[in-house]
């Protein structure tokens, strides 16, 4: 595991742990793997947000401010997909699956507490000029919903844990479907040359035995790697890993 010393993308705002999701490859329910791959998405989700807020103040050349300002709107496209996703598609087809009308209604009241705030920091990086960028406005915006989306981000895992509960086997493959719905819809949403490799470039391989994420064919390491970062690449200078899923030194770290 390489050595970072300093600040890094695992704060201000705290990552996920999964050390209490026991998950054995091929003998664990549909739920629990599911649950293991959320908490690794989401972790990479905090990990850029905690990268944009180093470098909110440390970014000074209009190249630089542009940049992150456009990696803010990727990040963003990243976490309305990631949402609309559950909300329109995973969480709906559970709770037909529990049988319990609303038993998934506590998460999206979450996703609604921290929507302003969000949106008041894609707002800034649409329509704010390098000149008239000011990173700490950036970090108090950021400040304003942080905590409360690391919290959702946290108990969120819990509640598709929960799921392993329904055990019998035609509970357990519509489970697999809707997971698999889910994932799907995941991969094609947004322009791949701005999500693969910022989900790449996000996800921690050391972090908690995460070899399994993101679950996409071999081949799309490579392609990512070849080809469809190129067209962005000034900005994955933002990310916290490399596109081989290996942490590294942020580019940029403020006061």
């Amino acid at each position: 595991m390489p050595s970072i010393t300093g600040k890094w993308a695992d704060g201000p705002f705290p990552l996920v742990s999964t050390s209490h999701v026991d998950y054995t490859p091929g003998k664990s329910h549909p739920a629990i793997y599911f649950a293991l791959l959320m908490a690794h998405s989401h972790n990479g989700i905090l990990r850029a947000l905690n990268s944009i807020y180093h470098a909110s103040t440390a970014v000074h050349t209009p190249d630089d401010i542009a940049d992150l300002l456009e990696y803010i709107k990727i990040w963003h496209e990243w976490l309305e997909h990631h949402h609309h996703t559950e909300e329109e598609l995973l969480f709906p087809l559970l709770e037909d699956l529990t049988g319990i009308p609303g038993s998934m209604a506590g998460n999206v009241a979450q996703h609604e507490a921290f929507t302003p705030g969000l949106g008041a920091l894609h707002n800034y990086a649409l329509n704010t000029a390098p000149e008239a960028y000011d990173g700490r406005e950036v970090r108090e915006i950021i400040d304003g919903f942080a905590m409360e989306l690391a919290v959702h981000l946290k108990d969120e895992i819990p509640t598709l844990t929960g799921l392993a509960r329904l055990d019998k086997p035609s509970q357990i493959k519509d489970m697999k479907a809707i997971f698999a719905k889910f994932e799907a819809r995941m991969r094609h949403g947004g322009e791949a040359k701005r999500m693969f490799p910022i989900v790449l470039g996000t996800a921690d391989v050391d972090y908690e035995s995460n070899a399994m994420f993101p679950p996409v064919p071999a081949f799309l390491f490579w392609l990512t790697r070849v080809y469809l970062e190129k067209k962005y690449t000034r900005l994955w200078r933002f990310n916290p890993c490399t596109l081989t899923r290996t942490k590294r030194p942020l580019a940029f770290v403020g006061e």
